[in-house]
């Protein structure tokens, strides 16, 4: 679900807190722990002494179901694990991109820091520019939307929509080629999944 680090500094917290004999570790607890040293005094400036601004951040996603979050997350990876496999076979897909994956750029940081690859994953289309835009805007289970993170699955086609004004040397400079998709993989069966991507991509 987390980084190792990440779970390290959490758990390490609630260790001092039990230690000192509080009684429940407050959202100020954590997220003092979680700023580091180098760029805490930059947060708390900017968001005040108390980090009111991060706290009620944190308060909304706590209260929308912080309980199934690591159900949830097994389901994301799982099924963008294997997505990922079929999609690197597809006839229509030129490349997949995914932490974690042979060949990755990242491939050595995210094996160190990152359980599993977690539920985004990136792919490049043939066809160039149009294509990857249809694909993005008929698919019927994956929604056409730049969020991430969602239990349902989320397409978007950076190059005609996020980063469409960016200029598009810089964009294929950081990856994002003109038949780039980013997918948030969702909740929903895989073999369901497959499917909706399969007619999408086959056009």
């Amino acid at each position: 679900m987390l980084t190792r680090e990440l779970q390290h500094t959490i758990h390490r917290t609630f260790d001092e807190a039990l230690q000192r004999r509080h009684e429940y570790v407050t959202l100020e607890h954590l997220l003092y722990a979680l700023i580091d040293e180098k760029t805490g005094s930059d947060v708390i400036q900017n968001c005040g002494g108390n980090i009111i601004a991060l706290k009620h951040e944190l308060e909304q996603f706590l209260t929308q179901g912080i309980e199934t979050l690591p159900v949830r997350m097994e389901r994301h990876c799982s099924n963008a694990e294997k997505l990922v496999d079929w999609l690197a076979e597809h006839p229509m897909v030129e490349g997949v991109v995914y932490p974690g994956r042979e060949g990755h750029p990242t491939e050595e940081n995210a094996c160190r820091y990152l359980r599993r690859g977690g539920g985004m994953l990136g792919l490049y289309v043939k066809g160039g520019f149009e294509a990857a835009k249809r694909v993005a805007t008929i698919t019927q289970i994956f929604s056409h939307a730049a969020n991430m993170g969602d239990c349902k699955s989320l397409i978007i086609h950076p190059a005609s929509t996020t980063h469409s004004p960016v200029d598009p040397a810089v964009r294929r400079s950081i990856g994002i080629a003109d038949n780039y998709l980013r997918l948030s993989v969702g909740l929903e069966h895989v073999d369901d999944l497959k499917d909706d991507l399969d007619r999408a991509l086959r056009g």
